[in-house]
Parts: C-alpha cells; structure tokens; sequence
C-alpha cells in the first residue's frame, strides 16, 4: 500500500457524485470526528484500541474473507468516483453485513471499505466482560485498506464521517499520503499498532486457540507473548533467540506464530532487502535424535525444489557448536540459496535465505549474528518498523 501522494484539495476537486438506485447508500450522518491517537499509548490504551480495531473488524465464526465476500455479494450501489493518477476508483455504499462504503478499482488488488465498531470507551467494556463475541457498541467508524492478506486501520472516527469528509479521506489514502494506525491479520485474529507504548508489546493475539499450521497469525510487532520486546529486535518464545530489526541490509518484516502450543511451538520471523528475503524459524523438537536425517532430507528437498548450478556460491566458514548442518549454492535462477540448522537446547532454529549473489557477506555476517544470539548495531537509516 502506498503513503505518499497529492494535496488535498485536489483530491477532493477529484470526487464525482455517481447516480445511486433509490433506498441505497444511506446518507452517514457525520461529522465524524477522526480520533486522536497519542504517539505512545498506556497499557489500558493500548488494548482497548486494539480491541476496537478487532471488534471492528474480525467475523465471531471465524471467516476469513470477512469484509470481501460481503462486498462481492452486495447489491450495485454506486455513489461516487475519485480519480487517481489515471486511475478510477468507484465508491459503494452497502447494506447489512457489508461494509457502509467502500472503493473499489479495475485491475487494482487494494481496497478501501468504512466499517462500524466500538469507541474505545466500548471496548474497554468488553474487555473487563468478556475476550470472544460481539461488542456491546458501534458508535466509531473505521476506514480501512487492504495490502497483502492484511488489514490496515487508517482512520478512527467517532460516529460516521459525512460524505465530504469521507471523500476527503478516502481520496487521501488512495493517493498515498495516510499512514495506518494498526495492522489486521483476519487468518490469525491479531492486531499490530503502529505507536509505540509504554509496555513496548505492540501486537495483540484475540483468539489463539484457532491458530495452527494452517491457520497461522501474522504480526508486525511484539506481543510480549510468542515475540518479547528485546534491545533492537524481538526474542522469539522457547528458543529465546533474538531477531533483530536489522541485519546489514536485511530488515526485519512479519514475524508469524505457527502453531502456538508449547509442545509443538513453531515460530518464524522474516526479513528482507529489495530482492532477498530470508526466514528464521524456531521449532520446539525435544530430542535431537532424527537432526541429522532430518537435517539432510530438508536440504535435498529444497535443492530440488530450486535447482544446483555447478558454480558455487562463495561461501565463507560458519563456527559454532550449535550449527548442525547447512548448505549454500546457486539456484537455477543465479540466486544464491541457504539453508542451515541450529540447535538450541529443545529448538532447532532454522535459517532460509534466498538472496543476490552480492549479498552473500551480508547473509553469511546474519548467520553468525544469529549464532552468537547477538543483535548487530543500527545503521543510520535503516528501517525498524514494518508499520512505520
């Protein structure tokens, strides 16, 4: 999702009333005044918008494809249309479960939808009564834009925001210039704030009795649980290794809870420059005794999968007593290739890199990093918050 963009006043010369059918579309009442955030929340803030923003936004059965399958389903109802960078986006109003508005474009995967929810004064009641269900109000409106499988709240509004503002702000995020308060995973019921808080935990999990390998949750913070807030990173549950916002050229993005039982604790953190990307998992396998077939079979697997070129990648030595096996060469496509296994008491730490043959150091100065279970210094500029 883009955040950078045009003026407002020209966004809004932009906004085209559309004819509606008769009875659609309602008129929202307005003002809708944008609620304030403060730039670093206390706890009982903390979680009642992050409830709000659940409740606003999450299915009590559990769908996932919750609002998209409500738009899809809709009845035609267009109100307006704004223009965007040669672009044309067309604004609906809905009825029942979908959305009160939402802009859509041809040949464009991004959404926008308006969505009730509760005021944070509502969500904290929820939270003193119960964790699952419905919220007892709706008095707040959401505007909200999808991204890659994720959700991200870029406006809170107290009561629903009239048609001048909703275009106003609508035709502000389309165009790039809104940054998102908070992050919705709908698989994983998890909700990441962008602000910082006094706790440093950032990201809520609301139901994670539903996760699994096939239902995991995706999260752009810690949450205090499964990710620890750490010096310059997050320290990842039962392993106790730290993944770190950076590493050289290597930013950090999603960290993921996989299976969240203790017993079969599976977690993973991933990171990426412009063209390589690489993920740290960390796995609880009690005994060591299947690590080295274990071990070997993944790396034929993936060799496989990717393709060996003869030429090998320049690889350097790797020391440590926990590495236990690992790989590195050059796939089909002249992208280097890595995979290594650590072990770490009952965990076994997984590396995956997929990278460009010029950051080979870069790669190899992660795994030693991640051997030594040290966070490397900050560089000026680098990115350290996927949010931010």
């Amino acid at each position: 999702m883009r955040f950078d963009g045009f003026a407002l006043f020209l966004a809004l010369a932009l906004f085209v009333a559309a004819p509606a059918r008769a009875g659609c579309g309602d008129p929202l009442p307005g003002p809708g005044t944008p609620v304030a955030i403060a730039e670093v929340l206390p706890e009982s803030d903390r979680l009642a918008l992050s409830a709000a923003v659940y409740l606003a936004l999450s299915d009590d059965a559990g769908r996932t494809d919750r609002p998209w399958r409500d738009i899809e389903a809709a009845p035609p109802c267009p109100l307006s249309t704004i223009d965007d960078d040669g672009v044309t986006w067309r604004v609906s109003g809905g009825e029942g479960s979908a959305p009160l508005r939402w802009a859509r474009a041809t040949g464009v995967d991004v959404y926008y939808f308006l969505v009730q929810g509760p005021n944070l004064e509502e969500s904290k009641a929820w939270l003193q009564t119960r964790r699952h269900g419905a919220a007892g109000g709706r008095s707040a409106t959401f505007l909200v834009g999808t991204d890659g499988g994720l959700q991200y709240a870029l406006k809170m509004y107290e009561g629903a925001p009239d048609a001048r503002r909703l275009a106003a702000d609508l035709a502000e995020a389309i165009s790039g210039r809104t940054v998102p308060f908070a992050a919705f995973d709908p698989t994983g019921n998890a909700v990441t704030l962008r602000n910082d808080t006094d706790s440093g935990v950032r990201s809520e999990l609301f139901r994670p009795s539903m996760l699994g390998p096939n239902r995991p949750a995706i999260l752009l913070g810690p949450d205090g649980h499964f990710f620890a807030p750490a010096p310059g990173g997050v320290r990842l549950r039962g392993a106790e290794i730290v993944c770190a916002d950076a590493y050289g050229p290597f930013a950090r993005g999603r960290t993921t809870v996989i299976s969240p039982d203790d017993e079969t604790l599976d977690l993973s953190c991933s990171l990426n420059s412009d063209e390589s990307w690489i993920t740290i998992f960390s796995t609880h396998i009690a005994h060591d005794r299947g690590d080295k077939a274990m071990f070997r079979s993944a790396i034929k697997a993936t060799q496989s999968e990717t393709g060996v070129k003869r030429r090998p990648v320049e690889s350097r030595p790797t020391r440590g007593d926990q590495m236990r096996a690992g790989a590195v060469w050059m796939d089909r496509n002249d992208m280097g290739q890595g995979l290594w296994f650590i072990r770490r008491g009952e965990y076994v730490v997984e590396v995956r890199a997929t990278f460009r043959l010029d950051e080979t150091d870069a790669v190899f100065d992660l795994l030693a990093a991640v051997l030594r279970n040290e966070v490397p210094p900050a560089r000026a500029g680098e990115p350290t918050e996927p949010l931010g």
